[in-house]
């Protein structure tokens, strides 16, 4: 019954069954051995081969970070979960608000580890990036404070011992 009421809903707000139809075609050729899931590296092309309203026209990289799509172990992406998430941009509803069709199937997905997000993949990826700018900025001040250091020449100047020096 849940299908049918999402699927008139769909098509009242512009997602059809056509739609839905040719979007597991194409999954189908990304995941031939039809197991559900697809390396996030392969999303991108994915989305841009879709025929519109789900299509995301390349460059689409912020597009999908922004969709906060799940990925689970092996950074991979759920069919359900990725056609939700075009189908919700889609229709321009929000995530709070909107039923999603992934809770509608949670029972029928095999089951992996969810490991994150499109968009916590993304904060982490900055957040490293971050780190490892800083890190290399530290490493050369300290090799150039080092190398200044090494390349200063020091002058000792001996104090004389008695006044007979200090004469001379």
């Amino acid at each position: 019954m849940l299908y049918v009421d999402q699927a008139t809903e769909d098509v009242q707000k512009g997602v059809t069954q056509e739609d839905i139809d040719v979007y597991y075609e194409l999954w189908s050729q990304f995941d031939p051995k039809a197991s559900e899931y697809m390396p996030l590296e392969q999303l991108s092309e994915f989305v841009d081969l879709l025929d519109e309203p789900l299509r995301l026209p390349a460059p689409n990289t912020i597009k999908l970070i922004s969709l906060d799509i799940p990925l689970y172990d092996g950074y991979v992406v759920n069919c359900v979960d990725v056609l939700d998430a075009l189908t919700k941009n889609t229709l321009g509803t929000a995530a709070e608000g909107a039923e999603d069709l992934s809770e509608m199937l949670v029972g029928r997905r095999r089951q992996k580890q969810l490991c994150g997000s499109t968009l916590k993949l993304r904060r982490q990826q900055y957040c490293a990036k971050v780190i490892q700018v800083a890190w290399r900025r530290y490493v050369e001040r300290r090799r150039a404070a080092r190398q200044l250091s090494n390349n200063v020449c020091s002058i000792i100047v001996e104090e004389p011992d008695n006044e007979q020096e200090l004469a001379d």
